[in-house]
């Protein structure tokens, strides 16, 4: 009897970590993409999002050209759309890398937002063979999601 109910609990637990992991994941990413372009001052941002866990497989097309920062390095990013969506999404940049934010409103007065942490070990410098100056572009997996943020 006592093995059923620790067995019961067990099984209760793990599905609530399974269930926690869901809640918080807010917006898939696909065809994620991020680069400098060589022998220019711009870079592109360019991805896919769709909205977790309501089965849209295909997701909205996201992106922006913008001016690379000093070094030819990817920059922060304001107010990004995406096409036929009501979603927003931005870049910000700090010693640990980018952070990709997207939100939708959900209703007059509230937004949901994800977020993903791009780590720097993410980020690669390139020189093309035709050195016109170095250029920084994203090498980490094109699919994630973007979680509710987790404030301290």
């Amino acid at each position: 009897m006592k093995f059923s109910v620790i067995a019961a609990l067990a099984a209760t637990a793990s599905a609530a970590a399974i269930k926690r992991a869901d809640v918080d994941a807010i917006f898939d990413v696909s065809s994620f993409e991020a680069s400098c372009v060589p022998h220019s001052s711009q870079c592109i941002y360019s991805f896919k999002l769709a909205k977790s866990g309501t089965g849209e497989t295909e997701g909205v097309s996201c992106s922006a050209y913008v001016t690379a920062d000093s070094g030819n390095t990817l920059p922060a990013v304001e107010n990004g759309t995406c096409e036929q969506s009501s979603r927003t999404w931005k870049i910000v940049k700090s010693t640990d890398g980018l952070a990709l934010f997207a939100s939708q409103q959900v209703t007059p007065a509230s937004n949901v937002t994800g977020v993903h942490q791009i780590n720097n070990s993410e980020l690669e410098i390139t020189t093309p063979e035709n050195p016109n100056g170095a250029v920084q572009q994203y090498i980490g997996a094109p699919a994630f999601t973007l979680d509710r943020p987790q404030y301290e």
